[in-house]
């Protein structure tokens, strides 16, 4: 009885003795894998028994966090992603969805030999059938918007009154690019350069807008044509134009700016209040639209004739670009051809 005793003691020690080693093994290579993920937190656990939690906000030296990678899917986004701040309206505007084409059409359009024309043929009417009697048209090909037509019937009639000269001619108007290619090709034959000074190069002229006319002078009795200089009585016209809407579009001064070379017979209509206030600021038109760009509709705008002058860029939304409008009062939009939006008030 005594031996059977002893035994039955030794074989529960044996027994107990490799519980705890199998157990301890288990204990050290649980802590071995979760040191390899978590190096601190399975150190903080087991030394203190506490369940660890990783904040998003440590970040070991690498740059990396030491949270494990959530999927796209399955991340919750925080309140700061998912919600995009409201841009904020002045006072007094509302919100006007606008077709992308409106950043190309407009009587503020800027074309030049860096700036194609970008929009559709313009809607135009035959000059000689809406023209008045205080001018002549060379022919019935010559073309212009209906709005240009009309400030210039104004503007020849006020001439006629106060010179008694109709002789004023308007040589041309609209032109497409095939006719703008001839007419490119010809002064490059003539002047045997790479590049003209005189013509806009196909695609890059204002006379593709219909808002554009060439001056000449109608022809004496002996049959030979005279250019229009815009001197003499003529002046009147070159100095009087902004009143009408009309600007001379390639001063003498601004060749490097506009690069094209003075032209006194070539006017392009932008309308009032602008084209007053850039003849007699002695701007030409990209200055004019470099000038307007100081002025957002969020901020100061440009006062002058009457009307409040701001610049735009359109936000793009989910249902297409927007841009800030005054919610009451008259006011008219023009793009600019660079991807801006003038807003004019009438104030």
């Amino acid at each position: 009885m005594p031996r059977y005793r002893r035994r039955i003691r030794w074989n529960r020690i044996f027994a107990a003795v490799l519980v705890a080693i199998l157990a301890g093994s288990a204990v050290w290579l649980i802590r071995d894998s979760l040191g390899a993920i978590f190096p601190s937190a399975a150190e903080e656990s087991f030394v203190t028994g506490e369940s660890s939690t990783v904040s998003t906000a440590e970040i070991d030296v690498s740059g990396e966090s030491s949270v494990p990678e959530t999927s796209a899917e399955s991340a919750p986004e925080s309140s700061a992603e998912s919600s995009v701040p409201e841009r904020e309206l002045p006072a007094g505007y509302q919100w006007l969805h606008i077709d992308e084409s409106a950043l190309y059409t407009g009587d503020l359009i800027l074309v030049n030999n860096s700036i194609p024309f970008q929009a559709e043929p313009p809607e135009t009417a035959v000059v000689y059938e809406e023209k008045t009697d205080s001018y002549k048209v060379k022919d019935m090909t010559v073309v212009l918007q209906s709005k240009v037509i009309e400030a210039l019937n104004t503007m020849l009639g006020d001439f006629y009154a106060r010179t008694g000269l109709d002789d004023v001619m308007v040589i041309s108007g609209w032109r497409d690019p095939d006719k703008q290619e001839t007419l490119y090709d010809e002064d490059l034959l003539e002047t045997g350069k790479t590049d003209s000074t005189l013509v806009a190069k196909p695609g890059y002229s204002e006379h593709h807008t219909g808002l554009t006319l060439d001056f000449g002078l109608l022809p004496k009795s002996d049959g030979y044509g005279r250019s229009y200089d815009g001197e003499g009585e003529y002046a009147w016209i070159n100095e009087n134009c902004g009143s009408y809407g009309f600007i001379l579009r390639y001063p003498a001064d601004k060749t490097e700016t506009t690069g094209i070379e003075y032209e006194p017979w070539h006017f392009r209509y932008v309308g009032a209040p602008h084209a007053q206030y850039i003849m007699e600021n002695g701007l030409c038109l990209e200055e004019y639209i470099a000038l307007l760009q100081e002025y957002p509709v969020d901020g100061t705008h440009l006062s002058t004739g009457g009307y409040s002058i701001c610049w735009q860029l359109p936000e793009e939304t989910a249902d297409g670009l927007r841009i800030a409008v005054p919610a009451e009062g008259e006011y008219t939009l023009s793009g600019d051809n660079t991807g801006g939006i003038i807003l004019t008030i009438k104030e």
